[in-house]
């Protein structure tokens, strides 16, 4: 009985609706994280200019056409950056969402397993009682049956017993009737 009840505690700690993958999914992609879909949605869009300070800082020797190589690199690196983010927030994305769908086919899955096991408990109850009932029937017949036997045990040794005195009193008369014709 308590590994059932151990069984059922853990089916009521669920509900189909409460999905712990969507928990988990908000405080790993929290603002605070810095990998919110907000946050990397704005550092795609941000197109900030750079500034001065960092174009002042560039070595005055070199040639404008080293600038503009290492510019577009650096443009094309963004390209990709913003590639990669845009690919990863849609697989986040897909993978919680997958993961909540599985979460929850999951969890009511589990609910209609409860509600079996349930029902398979209250079948088990009643087979119990209809056993019982059928175990003290059986006892009772049982108890008729052994009287019964003993009625005719004793029935039987009165016949025995009646059988003897009939074949006593059969040879008493066999022996009346033989004196009597003797006579």
């Amino acid at each position: 009985k308590d590994s059932n009840d151990n069984i059922a505690s853990i089916f009521t700690e669920l509900h189909p609706s409460i999905s712990q993958s969507q928990s988990l999914s908000d405080n790993l992609f929290s603002i605070q994280s810095g990998i919110a879909s907000t946050s990397i949605l704005s550092l795609i869009k941000n197109k900030t200019k750079p500034k001065s300070s960092t174009v002042a800082a560039v070595d005055r020797s070199t040639s404008s056409f080293e600038l503009r190589k290492r510019l577009e690199r650096k443009e094309e690196e963004l390209k990709t950056l913003k590639v990669v983010c845009n690919d990863l927030l849609h697989g986040k994305d897909e993978f919680v969402s997958g993961a909540i769908d599985i979460e929850l086919s999951l969890r009511q899955k589990a609910m209609g397993v409860q509600a079996a096991f349930a029902q398979l408990g209250e079948e088990r109850d009643s087979l119990m009682a209809q056993l019982k009932e059928a175990n003290d029937a059986a006892k009772k017949m049982q108890e008729k049956l052994d009287c019964v036997e003993r009625e005719r045990d004793l029935a039987t040794d009165k016949s025995n017993a009646l059988q003897e005195d009939c074949v006593g009193i059969k040879s008493n008369l066999d022996t009346v009737q033989q004196n009597y014709t003797d006579s």
